[in-house]
């Protein structure tokens, strides 16, 4: 006997079954997706679906990732500081790491990209966020499947009173390499090319991004190098570039004082014919009455001193001919700050030089010069930094004073307890009586001071770091502040972020007083008379980068 079917089922569903239906197909596709988004790789594919996550995970909803996920964890952004530091947990089988930012918080792989770093650095400094702003920070890895989806992101802010003031980017070329600060601290001059010429001032303090006080524009054939100065107490401003044209070089200076109009121009006779950036320099007399230019025309090197006012050739001074050599490797002229005197130095010879009279005096030592020339405000004193020419031989400091008119005697040599030391940049206060100098050893830079009151110098100050990489972590320039206590430093830096490119010091402290990251190798750098500001001309990539990489750029920073 069969069984009696039951044909119920064929009846019209009611209201209530039929609301209990949708609502459990609803619930149903709810968890099917929640289950596909948890196991979908991200980083082998974009989802077939788009949702909508919390950027930053509430408590109690944000999901736990799973073992082995390639998305950063433990993103961390400092507060406070005079510039932000972003770190994150490392990722297994990442190969870089990307680091992305936004004003406001849920940052996403559309905001922008900071930059990328290798697997072995685990942090990123924003040298970009201008004091007292905050931002918000992601990460993602790189693996060999791909850019992993962004994590949580964190806040950091920057100090109100310390920090980045302005960044100028340099959209026009592809390093600033020349920088100074004048007019008692508050304007800084530059210049920038190749094939077109912008000089350009700024005040110091200006907003973010600074709107130049003048912008002069000059069309060239090719500048390969140039120079600039200001003048410590008024507004005097002077540039020098070699311009290329028909296989050969010529050498201009202009003179700026208010507007883009150049005060004065003037092109030197004659041609380089192979110009370097150590051939050509310009400095001006603090008070800004004296502009004297440095060039090196095969076989003289010349000083020319100019009349500030109106561009009149005051004096003209060759060096002894038979005694050139090259100009050594970093900053090879100074004058004293009253502009009457200049010295110089080639690969093994001291020159010193009365501007106005043109009486030369000269010393050879023991030792290839490398490390800069620095010579006090009245020309009483002056400084040299050598390499030794044998392996082994420890880098030196030879002081000189002047005992009559143009002629100097070696008041003391101070030698480096390391042996393959090179001195790469020297600054004398402008009494004479503070001397601070840089240095480099393979992966370690080192900066020391002496007081220079006794006849056997005095060290008072010396610290070292170690970075990555061989001969990278070069002091480019060293500047004394009229506190002589109070110091500068720029950095080619390595690359790696172990070593800050900018590092402020204070006699007294046994570390940097102040540090700034910047994003590749300082050119050059100022520091104001007060010690309060500095301005850096920052190339477009480190000098251990093989590409020439994004467009450099003119950073102020303050100092509290």
């Amino acid at each position: 006997m069969g069984k009696k079917v039951d044909k119920s089922w064929n009846r019209r569903l009611t209201q209530t079954e039929i609301i209990f239906i949708v609502v459990l197909s609803f619930l149903s596709s709810v968890i099917s997706i929640g289950l596909l988004e948890d196991n979908f790789d991200y980083a082998n594919s974009s989802p077939p679906f788009s949702s909508t996550r919390l950027a930053t995970p509430q408590a109690g909803i944000g999901r736990t990732p799973l073992a082995g996920s390639t998305v950063p964890q433990n993103i961390v952004a400092s507060e406070g500081d005079a510039q932000v530091r972003v770190s994150w947990n490392s990722v297994s089988g990442a190969s870089s790491y990307k680091i992305y930012r936004k004003a406001t918080q849920g940052v996403t792989l559309s905001d922008e990209l900071l930059g990328e770093v290798d697997a072995q650095k685990l942090f990123w400094k924003d040298t970009k966020l201008a004091m007292g702003l905050t931002s918000y920070y992601a990460v993602t890895s790189v693996t060999a499947s791909g850019e992993s989806a962004i994590s949580s992101d964190d806040f950091g802010r920057v100090s109100s009173t310390e920090g980045l003031v302005w960044s100028y980017d340099g959209s026009l070329a592809n390093s600033f390499n020349t920088v100074s600060i004048g007019n008692n601290g508050l304007r800084t001059f530059t210049s920038t090319g190749p094939f077109t010429i912008y000089d350009l001032l700024f005040s110091v303090d200006d907003s973010n991004p600074p709107t130049p006080i003048f912008n002069s524009v000059i069309t060239s054939t090719g500048t390969h190098f140039h120079k600039v100065d200001s003048a410590k107490n008024t507004n005097v401003y002077a540039v020098i570039d070699s311009q290329y044209s028909g296989g050969t070089h010529q050498t201009t200076v202009r003179k700026y004082s208010t507007f883009a109009i150049p005060d004065w121009t003037y092109t030197f006779p004659g041609e380089f014919s192979s110009p370097s950036a150590n051939s050509l320099d310009v400095q001006i007399s603090d008070d800004g009455t004296k502009i004297i230019v440095y060039t090196k025309a095969f076989p003289n090197i010349r000083l020319t001193t100019f009349s500030a006012s109106s561009g009149v050739i005051l004096s003209e001074v060759a060096a002894t001919p038979f005694l050139i050599g090259n100009p050594a490797a970093v900053n090879p002229f100074s004058i004293s700050g009253d502009g009457s005197t200049a010295t110089f130095i080639t690969t093994n010879v001291i020159y010193f030089i009365d501007l106005m009279t043109g009486q030369q005096d000269y010393s050879t030592l023991q030792g290839t010069f490398t490390g800069g020339a620095a010579i006090n405000f009245d020309g009483s004193r002056a400084a040299y930094g050598a390499r030794g020419n044998q392996p082994g031989d420890m880098g030196k400091v030879y002081l000189f004073d002047r005992q009559s008119t143009i002629d100097y005697i070696l008041r003391d040599t101070i030698s480096l307890i390391e042996s393959e030391t090179q001195f790469t940049g020297l600054d004398l206060s402008d009494n004479g009586n503070r001397l601070v100098g840089a240095y480099y050893l393979g992966n370690k830079f080192g900066v020391k001071a002496w007081d220079t009151t006794t006849s056997t110098s005095t060290q008072l100050f010396n610290y070292e770091q170690t970075g990555s990489g061989n001969l990278i972590n070069f002091a480019l320039d060293i500047v004394l502040s009229d506190d002589p206590s109070l110091f500068a430093l720029g950095l080619t830096g390595d690359g790696v972020g172990l070593v800050d490119q900018i590092q402020v010091f204070m006699i007294g402290q046994t570390g940097p007083l102040k540090t700034f990251a910047t994003r590749g190798s300082i050119e050059e750098l100022d520091f104001s008379p007060n010690g309060k500001r500095i301005i850096a001309a920052i190339r477009g990539q480190h000098y251990t980068e093989s590409t020439l990489g994004i467009y450099g750029e003119l950073n102020s920073y303050k100092i509290v």
